[in-house]
């Protein structure tokens, strides 16, 4: 259900797949609302983090059609990259990058603001109940996202199976 909801997030215009254009698309957002040049470092690395994600997607996921995930294609291709870290450790590189370009002024921490912009700027995302997912993420209550508590609530939502568990909530309660 959660890899479900990301396809949804990624399918913009609703056609039931998602291509190279939706990450395209995406990558374009993160920077706009964070206010990073595509030429940064940072900019950079966010786009190659998700070219080879894309990639590995492609390897896993069989497309009948090239270059296209259809949602049962996309689900497939998740399940098989996470278990397949051979190449990409998609929950690590890829959330590694994103955290670079929310963290702007790169103290390895990020405010309730900048993960607010993140879910609501960058992934559209409105749930109430997402959003308060940053309390969870805090696991020392200083207010602030760490590095290791951001890629902990990426791996939470990757990895468990419990849909209360602060990682899953991205996309607000399943």
């Amino acid at each position: 259900m959660k890899i479900q909801q990301v396809f949804l997030a990624l399918d913009a215009d609703r056609d039931g797949q998602v291509g190279w254009p939706d990450y395209q698309d995406l990558v374009r957002r993160h920077l706009e609302v964070f206010g990073v040049p595509a030429a940064d470092p940072r900019g950079v690395a966010l786009l190659d983090a998700y070219r080879s994600l894309w990639r590995e997607f492609l390897r896993h996921g069989r497309p009948r059609t090239p270059d296209w995930l259809t949602m049962p294609e996309f689900v497939t291709a998740n399940r098989s990259l996470s278990l397949d870290t051979s190449r990409l450790d998609m929950v690590a590189g890829v959330p590694g990058a994103i955290f670079d370009v929310i963290d702007g002024d790169r103290d390895d921490q990020i405010t309730q603001a900048d993960f607010d912009r993140f879910l609501r700027g960058v992934w559209r995302i409105a749930a109430p109940d997402a959003i308060e997912a940053f309390t969870g993420h805090d696991m020392d209550g200083d207010g602030r996202i760490s590095r290791a508590e951001f890629l902990w609530g990426v791996r939470e939502f990757f990895f468990s199976s419990d849909l209360s568990v602060t990682g899953s909530r991205y996309f607000g309660r399943l």
